[in-house]
């Protein structure tokens, strides 16, 4: 990928970023506890919800923005930091979600992908702390890209209920949100692998994820 094209796919990232970071922000006065349905009829912990939300979107906003800074640096370390506990948070609260919810085909991608989520950026953690920085930012990635499962979900489902009813909509977006994200990050590592674009890139700044 040039450097150009590069810049373009990071500021319309973090520019998807910061919406969904908004909106999932903004979650507690779009449906207060005592409005919302979900939680009135399902007897949710109103703080675990919002918590997924507003740890979820910081997790989200913080990684994004983290594929900026230089490494090593404080603002990257600080960043780091901030992204893991975000992610073990909402991690912790999903896992509350989808028991409260339920079985069935969708809340089984979501912990599926949420799994996967914390294992990743657990690994990639322990693979900074032992040194091994290439294999830490591998997995950072993988993590990272299933934290931007939030913003692939909400850019399929409006898409699939123009064909589709809304559930089987959500079916599909709980599964192929993380799978597809993942699919694209795979193919994008193998293609950087063969190409040799990795040994040209700097080894500081923007254009080095």
């Amino acid at each position: 990928m040039s450097s150009r094209l590069h810049i373009i796919w990071l500021v319309m990232l973090c520019f998807l970023a910061l919406l969904i970071s908004a909106y999932a922000f903004g979650y507690y006065w779009i449906y207060p506890p005592e409005h919302s349905q979900a939680i009135k009829y399902s007897r949710m912990v109103p703080w675990l919800v919002y918590g997924h939300f507003v740890f979820g979107g910081s997790a989200l906003l913080t990684g994004c923005f983290q594929l900026w800074t230089k490494r090593p640096s404080l603002v990257h370390s600080v960043l780091g930091y901030s992204y893991c506990c975000c992610v073990l948070i909402s991690s912790i609260c999903v896992f509350y979600l989808t028991y409260i919810a339920g079985m069935s085909w969708s809340t089984l991608g979501f912990l599926s992908l949420d799994i996967f989520w914390l294992i990743s950026t657990g690994y990639a953690v322990s693979r900074a702390i032992k040194g091994d920085i290439e294999t830490h930012r591998r997995w950072i990635l993988r993590s990272l890209t299933c934290t931007c499962a939030a913003i692939t979900l909400r850019l399929m489902l409006p898409v699939l209920t123009l064909f589709l009813s809304f559930e089987t909509s959500y079916i599909i977006v709980a599964w192929f949100s993380g799978i597809a994200n993942l699919i694209a990050f795979e193919i994008y590592l193998y293609i950087s692998r063969t190409s040799s674009v990795a040994k040209t890139l700097p080894t500081k700044g923007i254009l080095n994820l």
